[in-house]
Order: C-alpha cells, then sequence, then structure tokens
C-alpha cells in the first residue's frame, strides 16, 4: 500500500482564495438555519444575489455536526452545484461556489460522497474546464479533487469521468504554478488505482510530466512526495514498472532520496516509489547501476525508528536479494546488520519480518555471514518471528530456508540447533502439511542440521522430526523431490535407536515399503529406502513378521538395481544386523542368503564396505554350523580376492582372519595352501595389529601342515615377529604359544627352538607353558 495521504491533503489546501468570508471556518454567530438557506436557493433558482450568498454560506455549515446540519447538507451541496449549473458564465458565482465545496470536501470523507452523489464532479470539470485560465479557480477545484481522490471508493467515480485528463490538462497549462502542480500529482497518484487509468494516463505523457515538474521544483518537498507517490503508483503494475523506469523514473526517486535526507514523509514516499519500481528484475540492476545501493541503505540506517520507512526499505532490500544478478549487493554485513535489527525491533510486524526473512534466506549463504547472524543472535529471531506467526506460509518458508542454509557449514550446526532451529522447522510443517515450499525447505533444514552430529539428530528426534517426515512422504506420495528430502532426513538419524522405534510406531515400515514398492524406477528413492531399511534392521526386538519384510523388500530392491553398490552395501549391513538375532538367522539359513552376500562381495570386489560387511557375516556363520557351506560357495575365494584389493583395509583384515580362523579345521586340499598364503600375507601386511597377529597364529596352528620348508620358515618368521612386537599381549601371546607346540609336535622342534633361542622380550611364564616348554636362561 502507498504511504497514508490523508493528512497530504489537509496540508495542501491553501489554495490562495481571496474572500475571506469562504475560507473563514468559523461559524458565524449570525448564519441562518441551513433549512432556510436552502429554501431560498430553492425557491429562487434565477435570482443571482440570492444564489451567490447561498453559495457562500453553504460552506460555513461544513464543520457544524448538528443533526438539522447533518440531515441538510446533502440538499445543500446540492443547491450550489444547481447555482453553478444556473449562471455557467459568471465568474464569481462558480469562484464562489467552488470554495464553498471545498470547505466541504475538506471537513469529512461523507461530505466528499455527498459531492460524488450530487454529480459535483462533471459540474467541477465544466467549471474547471469554462475558467481554465483563472489560477484561483483551478486552485479550488483541484484540491476538491485531492480531496475526494483520498478516498479509494470515489477514485472509480473520478476514473470514469476522466478526472485525471483534466488534471493532465491543468497541469500543462499551469505548469509554472507550483501548488497546481503539486495537487496533479497528489490526484494522479490517487486515481492510478487500476492499471487502463495507468496506461491511459500513461500515453498522454503523464510520468514523463510528473518526472519533468519533480525537477523543475526540486525544493518543493511537497512536489517531490506527491511526484514519488505518483511514480510508486504507476509502477505497482507489472505492465508499467519498466516504462515508469525507462521514462527515468528510477534516477529521479534516488535524486529525491539523495537531497531530502531531512524529510521523512518525502523519504517515505520515495521509498515506496522504489519498493513498486524494484518489483522487476531490470529496475533493480538499474539501481545497482545507478550507484543506489549505498542512497537506500543511509535512508534505511538514518530512520531506524520510523516503521513504514522500515517497511517499504526492507521490501526494497528484498527484492535486490531475490534476483541473482543483484544479490551479490545485499550479501554483506551492513545489509545483514539492517535485516537483524528490524527482526529485532519490529517482531509483531508481519510486513516486515516476511520480506526481511525472504531476504535472509536468499543472501545468508556464506559462513561469514552466518556467523555474524549468530553472533546477533540473529537465529533466535527467525526462530521467535516463526513461532509469532505460525500459520503464515511467506514467514515459516523464509525460515525453514534460513534454519536450512544454517546447517550447510557443519561448525555451525551445533550452535544453531542450540537457538531452537528444528523445533521451529518441525512445527512449521507439521502445522502446515499441505505447503509444497514448507515440506520442502523443511525436510532440507532437517537433512542439514542432522548431518554427522549427533546432539542435533537426537534433538530432531526428541523435537518430532520422525512424525514430521513421515507425514510429509504421505501427504506428497507423486512427488519425487519432495520424497527424496524427507527420505534423505530421515536416513540421517535413522541410527538412533529411538528414531527406529519412532517409525514402527507410527507405521513408518509400511510407509517405506509402499514408498519403494511405488517408486521402482527410481534408484535415488531405492537407495534411501534401503538405508532406512537397513536402520531399522539394527533393532533386536523386531518381530518376525517385521524383519522378513524388510529382508523381502531388500532382496527386491537389490534384484531391480543390481548394480548399485550402494544398495548392496545396506543389503549386506541388513544381513549383518538380522543375523545376530534368533529370527534375523532363521530367515538367513532358511532362504539361503549367503550366495546373494558372496555375489555382492564378488561384484563389489573393489567396494571395502561391502566385502568388511559380507566378512562379518561369513564370521558368525562359521562359528555356527554352516561352516562347510562357506567353503563349497566360494567364501574362500570371495575372502582372497577382497583382501588383495584392499590391502590397507585393516578392518577387513581382522574380519577376514577371524573367519579363517574359524574355518581353519575343516579346510582341505589345495584351500590349505591358499589360506597360508593370505594368513601370512596378512601378518606381514599388518604387524603391529595384535588382532591379525592373534588371529593369523590359530588360523594356522587349526590348518594343515604339508611341511614344505619354505612354509615353515615363513610361519615361524611370522611368530617371531608377532612376539617381539606383541609380547603384552595375552591374545597373541596365547595363539603364537599353541602354534609354536603344534609345529614342535609336527616335527618342526629345531625351527620353534631357533624362535624361542632368538631376541625375544621378556615373555610371561604362561606363554611358556602353552609351548610347554622350560624359559631359555638368556633372553635380550
Amino acid at each position: 500500500m502507498p504511504p497514508s495521504n490523508t493528512h497530504d491533503v489537509v496540508k495542501h489546501i491553501d489554495c490562495d482564495i481571496d474572500d475571506k468570508n469562504i475560507t473563514e471556518t468559523k461559524v458565524n454567530k449570525n448564519l441562518e438555519p441551513i433549512n432556510v438557506c436552502i429554501n431560498h436557493m430553492t425557491n429562487n433558482p434565477e435570482n443571482f444575489e440570492i444564489q451567490l450568498t447561498g453559495c457562500k454560506t453553504v460552506g460555513q455549515y461544513a464543520h457544524i455536526e448538528t443533526l438539522q446540519v447533518l440531515l441538510a447538507k446533502h440538499e445543500a451541496i446540492q443547491c450550489v452545484f444547481n447555482a453553478m449549473q444556473q449562471f455557467p458564465d459568471k465568474d464569481e458565482l462558480h469562484k464562489t461556489a467552488s470554495a464553498s465545496i471545498l470547505q466541504m470536501a475538506s471537513s469529512s470523507e461523507a461530505n466528499c460522497e455527498m459531492i460524488c452523489k450530487c454529480d459535483g464532479i462533471s459540474i467541477l470539470i465544466n467549471t474547471l474546464r469554462r475558467y481554465c485560465d483563472n489560477i484561483n479557480v483551478t486552485r479550488t477545484i483541484l484540491t476538491i479533487f485531492g480531496y475526494i481522490s483520498a478516498t479509494e471508493e470515489l477514485c472509480f467515480d473520478m476514473i470514469q469521468h476522466c478526472v485525471h485528463s483534466e488534471v493532465m490538462g491543468a497541469m500543462s497549462r499551469h505548469s509554472q504554478d507550483a501548488h497546481v502542480v503539486k495537487q496533479c500529482c497528489f490526484i494522479l497518484g490517487n486515481l492510478v488505482i487500476t492499471e487502463d487509468t495507468a496506461k491511459q494516463i500513461m500515453l498522454v505523457g503523464g510520468v514523463h510530466t510528473i518526472i519533468s515538474v519533480m525537477y523543475k521544483f526540486h525544493d518543493n518537498h511537497t512536489i517531490l512526495e506527491n511526484g514519488c507517490r505518483a511514480l510508486g503508483s504507476f509502477a505497482a503494475f507489472d505492465n508499467s514498472c519498466l516504462d515508469v523506469a525507462q521514462a527515468g523514473g528510477t534516477k529521479t526517486v534516488l535524486s529525491v532520496l539523495e537531497q531530502t535526507k531531512d524529510d521523512v514523509t518525502v523519504q517515505e514516499c520515495a521509498l515506496w516509489a522504489l519498493a513498486c519500481l524494484t518489483s522487476m528484475g531490470d529496475t533493480c540492476e538499474e539501481l545497482v547501476e545507478l550507484d543506489g545501493v549505498d542512497t537506500l541503505l543511509t535512508s534505511i540506517e538514518r530512520y531506524g525508528e520510523e516503521e513504514t520507512i522500515q517497511e517499504y526499505g526492507v521490501r526494497i532490500i528484498c527484492n535486490l536479494a531475490v534476483l541473482d544478478t543483484t544479490s551479490a549487493y545485499m550479501s554483506c554485513n551492513r545489509v545483514l546488520h539492517i535485516l537483524i535489527d528490524q527482526l529485532t525491533q519490529y517482531p509483531e510486524n508481519l510486513g516486515i519480518l516476511d520480506h526481511a526473512l525472504s531476504a535472509l534466506s536468499h543472501t545468508l549463504l556464506t559462513i561469514e555471514n552466518q556467523r555474524l547472524l549468530l553472533n546477533k543472535d540473529g537465529v533466535r529471531k527467525v526462530v521467535e518471528a516463526m513461532a509469532t506467526f505460525p500459520e503464515h506460509n511467506g514467514v515459516q518458508e523464509h525460515g525453514c530456508r534460513i534454519l536450512g542454509n544454517m546447517g550447510v557449514y557443519e561448525v555451525l550446526r551445533k550452535e544453531t540447533e542450540a537457538s531452537g532451529a528444528s523445533r521451529a522447522v518441525i512445527s512449521a510443517m507439521l502445522s502446515l502439511q499441505m505447503s509444497t515450499e514448507i515440506q520442502e525447505y523443511g525436510c532440507m533444514a532437517l537433512m542439514n542440521l542432522t548431518a554427522d552430529v549427533q546432539v542435533n539428530k537426537i534433538q530432531v528426534m526428541k523435537n518430532g522430526g520422525v512424525s514430521a517426515l513421515l507425514t510429509c512422504i504421505r501427504n506428497f506420495e507423486n512427488d519425487t523431490c519432495m520424497l527424496l528430502g524427507a527420505l534423505k532426513a530421515l536416513g540421517n538419524i535413522i541410527s538412533l535407536e529411538g528414531v527406529c522405534h519412532d517409525v514402527l510406531d507410527d507405521n513408518g515400515l509400511r510407509t517405506i515399503i509402499t514408498v519403494s514398492n511405488r517408486n521402482i524406477d527410481s534408484i535415488e528413492i531405492q537407495t534411501f529406502c534401503s538405508m532406512i531399511l537397513c536402520g531399522l534392521s539394527a533393532l533386536t526386538d523386531l518381530p518376525f513378521e517385521m524383519t522378513e519384510s524388510i529382508d523381502d523388500t531388500l532382496l527386491r530392491i537389490l534384484g531391480e538395481c543390481c548394480n548399485n553398490a550402494d544398495i548392496c552395501l545396506y543389503f549386506c549391513q541388513t544381513m549383518e544386523n538380522i543375523i545376530t538375532t534368533e529370527n534375523g538367522y532363521r530367515i538367513f539359513i532358511k532362504d539361503d542368503r549367503l550366495p546373494v552376500i558372496l555375489q555382492c562381495m564378488s561384484k563389489f570386489i573393489y567396494h571395502a564396505d561391502i566385502q568388511q560387511a559380507g566378512c562379518k557375516i561369513i564370521a558368525i556363520l562359521a562359528m555356527g554350523d554352516v561352516d562347510k557351506v562357506i567353503i563349497q560357495n566360494g567364501g574362500i575365494d570371495c575372502i582372497s580376492t577382497a583382501l588383495e584389493l584392499h590391502p590397507t583395509e585393516h578392518r577387513l583384515h581382522v574380519l577376514a582372519l577371524m573367519v579363517l580362523a574359524s574355518l581353519a579345521p575343516i579346510v582341505k586340499g589345495d584351500k590349505v595352501d591358499e589360506v597360508h598364503r593370505i594368513v601370512i600375507m596378512a601378518m606381514g601386511r599388518f604387524m603391529e595389529n595384535h588382532e591379525i597377529q592373534s588371529y593369523g597364529c590359530t588360523a594356522i596352528c587349526r590348518l594343515q601342515l604339508n611341511g614344505d620348508d619354505m612354509e615353515v620358515d615363513n610361519i615361524l618368521s611370522s611368530v617371531r615377529h608377532a612376539l617381539r612386537r606383541h609380547s603384552s599381549q595375552g591374545d597373541v601371546l596365547k595363539s603364537a604359544g599353541s602354534l609354536l607346540r603344534r609345529m614342535s609336535e609336527a616335527g618342526h622342534a629345531e625351527g620353534v627352538d631357533g624362535v624361542l633361542g632368538s631376541a625375544l622380550p621378556n615373555l610371561p611364564d604362561f606363554f611358556w607353558r602353552t609351548v610347554k616348554q622350560t624359559k631359555p636362561n638368556k633372553l635380550c
């Protein structure tokens, strides 16, 4: 809305009317009753003197509020207009009558309505045309039109009578008269309430004329004020905004801002005009090119206590901020200080909050800007604004976007969440469930805030994040982008046991499976569904039916996306989770999942995490009664290949040797040599890892020995290194001692003595008991 203008009309009724009796607002003590005046005028329509006197008298009733006067005002005004029509050529009567109507118009909107109902606009237009060269009559009638135009409902009557055309003509004829110019600008600004009117005025050069007189009367603040209001009215329409700018409107308004820094009223109107102009991208770019940013910000900073100026100023900042080509000029500390101050100073002003949050959501992109927002407690102000207007889509949307951006940098996530970020986002998502933008930015915010920050994940869970995300998934089941955002956010927190329980309690398992079934062509959706199902599988108390549903769904997804490594990993990790439970183990064995695991390991041989998950599963199975099945399905070959391709993955080697230690007693034929080779190789690569050394010694101890001298030398060398490096590790000493004893019993006592007699640390007694040999007298 344009700046308030009622006071402006009252201020500008100084019309230089000569007759003091007409402009006098005090009531004449000898004033006859209004009904007497009306009767005189009605009964003597052709008597000029009576009509002239009546016209003078009627104006004096303007400010009288008695019931008698109020009931008769309409008739009195009609009498004045009748007189003007009866004596069209009498200059004195028209001057007097116009002044009387002006007094009526200035006293109330109701009187302005009566003037219009009496067909006064047409009569005043005729007078204006007839006495176009009479400056006093022209001023008076324009001032009347000014009062009438201040009431929006009456503007439509004025437009129908083409008052704007008459105003343009008057301004053209009296372009040197400041009073006429200021009233014309004021009226035009009020009359441009429809796009058609704007076009009509612009076609006859209205905007150019207004700009011209603003430069001509650059010292007249009232003309500048009304001119800015008029330019803003034209620019308020999308189809005419650029035309105003191209006519020089942007430059003119900036000039007014620059030269009237101490006039708050002019500044207010200029900023409103600029707010209308910058609704178009081209005008935003022009403002920047004209170096207008500093002028704009200076005005906003100067009048920090003026709420209206702040409201118009933040609209301009917002217009510049949302445009890609000008956004960078708003991404500075100066603008951020202004926006944060507005959030602080005007927490109840929806217009300011909405635009300030919108501007922040587009400019708060660098870590420096975000630190400033945090340091000035700006995040908390954003959260408070969202709490103040919980049902306002704009505030909630912009707030979610800001809080989402604040989660981009990991170092700021915890502090952002401490200000109540996720609580505000979740509240917005649950309150405005069908708003696409709020759900989209809400999911993004939760996803960013919870990335790699455990405390934030817990807080999102406590604030009801699971419910918000599942509701979003259900409401936007056909929106792929929305589903992805919600699934990603849920995937970030599914590692929490509490989140898993919340999902199951809200029937979330069925929801996720349904999403997967309906989006079989989207690999991304299948991936994140797999991640969530994998997370749920970590619950040890899952009912059999749920475990089975997770298993069936993941197997289907794996079959449809067999070349996707992430999906394969989630399948393997799920099997790793469920195989440790009674229900899961039953399903794994019954449905023969081992070949699937080994196939995954073979297909994604370069994926260390898949190899590690596969080895864990094999290790668990190897400790059971299905060890032969592992060997028959090529388990040892998978392990061998995995270790060769991932020589630096120590956890993978630990798991592999754990498996081989379990399988060793039943390894036969050429696989014996293969296992020997794998174990010796692993022990050589990770000499400092006591787990690998321990499992390695155990595996070799349980394998058949073929008596090959090179093999024996390699084994003894590996044991020697293990004893030297891990003399304080009981598991290594125990397994190494058992291996040495077995080798000694197998006919390699000389080699064993060589190891024991070498430069070893002081080993504990239990080691020697394990080897069943007396401790040597001399040790290094």
